[in-house]
């Protein structure tokens, strides 16, 4: 979408008339316009969607469906060209089942008309890239913008994305480009419940980022760091409640050939690639994370991630990612559901790093999952984790069986079944740090 936004800005011959109406709202290098108190329904792609445009603000209306309820494109590796915008006050409910009526006839497998739920009925890998992709969108997404982005008291429901900050291949490359992208959100007050994927996604870069005060209920991964380089990115103050299960109404039957849809302007055709084995499987990407690490061997990563004074009550673990940067975690109370590997559904244990998965002592509950250790030189990373309260004690033999690592111990506050404090004799919060 953003690159066709660049064609048609290079090859627009009459500037009275920008070939490009898909959105219910499009803004083209245009400054100082507020749409607030307004209504959208079924806008494919995008509600408002705004190129080379400034100070836009989307307040106080509610939007039901799109793929983007506020899509703003910069000009390709220019990002001064798209900054300050405001999305404050909306409720967003994406997903067909959250406002269309249910029907009995329609097969969700095949019709985008039926009344699905991309976080209870659909595989991940179908609406990420397969015949539901229109859902894989955001409230927020933004492509080579320069920041000063204010995302506030927003109710994002039943969606993929909450707010998704990316950056072009080319900006990528350029590092003066990229670090003057996605500089200066704040994200605070919302409420993000039943998102299939990340409520917060910065790609690239980012950098001046506050994520404060608000409220993630049943969420994947609730703030994707995944190959992201930038500095001062802070995460407190907030409420984690990761009880759910996504994808508990999902049937693997019929979703084995699924196909994405890719449109071009005067119309389209189906991709020749098919989904198939984990693409199609409901019990994919259902067990999530609070941060999740990650970004390709090479390539700059964040200075480091600051987690404090955040509430969680989870049956995911902490942290899952590697490489990563180095973690600051304190004053975070933490209650641990999880039930071991063979427990219930609904509380049951997945790793995908044996080797680098922390527990709790007990065994019940990972605390991190292919946690980094190192730096991409090998170096110990300084990781401050100290003041955390758990309901359950962490397992500092986990940490000390690491190579290279350094941990402190002391003791961790902790409470029984009846709520009454105790010491945990000897366990504690850790910190690693760097020798």
């Amino acid at each position: 979408m953003a690159a066709e936004m660049d064609r048609r800005s290079a090859a627009r011959q009459d500037p009275s008339d920008i070939r490009f109406r898909l959105h219910c709202f499009l803004l083209w290098e245009s400054a100082y316009v507020d749409f607030v108190d307004m209504g959208f329904r079924d806008c494919w792609v995008a509600a408002v969607a705004s190129y080379a445009s400034t100070h836009i603000t989307l307040g106080k209306s509610v939007i039901e469906g799109s793929t983007w309820g506020f899509l703003a494109v910069g000009r390709r590796d220019t990002p001064q060209t798209a900054h300050s915008f405001e999305v404050t006050g909306n409720l967003w409910k994406q997903s067909p089942s959250s406002y269309r009526q249910s029907s009995q006839s329609c097969d969700i497998r095949n019709d985008w008309d039926c009344p699905a739920s991309v976080y209870a009925d659909i595989p991940w890998g179908i609406s990420h890239h397969h015949f539901w992709s229109p859902l894989n969108g955001a409230l927020f997404r933004s492509r080579d913008i320069l920041g000063n982005v204010k995302f506030a008291n927003n109710y994002v429901y039943d969606a993929y994305n909450g707010i998704r900050a990316t950056i072009s291949a080319s900006c990528r490359k350029n590092s003066e480009c990229r670090d003057r992208t996605n500089l200066g959100f704040e994200i605070t007050g919302n409420v993000f419940k039943n998102i299939r994927d990340n409520p917060i996604e910065p790609e690239g870069h980012a950098a001046f980022w506050i994520i404060k005060q608000n409220s993630f209920i049943n969420v994947h991964a609730a703030v994707s760091t995944d190959g992201v380089a930038g500095h001062d990115l802070l995460v407190f103050g907030n409420i984690f409640a990761q009880v759910g299960i996504p994808g508990s109404s999902c049937r693997d039957e019929g979703w084995a050939g699924s196909r994405q849809f890719l449109a071009k302007r005067g119309g389209g055709k189906w991709s020749t690639v098919a989904a198939e084995g984990d693409e199609a499987d409901c019990s994919t990407h259902r067990f999530g994370t609070a941060v999740k690490l990650g970004g390709d061997d090479g390539e700059p990563l964040l200075e480091r991630v600051l987690f404090f004074n955040n509430s969680l009550l989870t049956r995911s673990p902490l942290f899952r990612g590697s490489p990563g940067p180095p973690i600051t975690s304190y004053n975070n109370a933490v209650t641990f559901i999880g039930c071991g590997t063979d427990g219930d559904v609904s509380c049951r244990q997945v790793f995908d790093c044996a080797d680098s998965a922390l527990w709790t002592e007990d065994g019940s509950a990972l605390f991190a999952d292919c946690f980094p250790m190192h730096d991409k030189d090998g170096r110990p990373l300084a990781h401050h984790m100290r003041f955390n309260a758990y309901n359950r004690v962490l397992d500092a033999q986990d940490w000390k069986d690491r190579p290279g690592a350094g941990v402190s111990t002391g003791q961790v506050r902790r409470r029984d079944s009846l709520g009454h404090g105790k010491r945990g004799r000897n366990r504690t919060d850790l910190f690693h740090r760097s020798r």
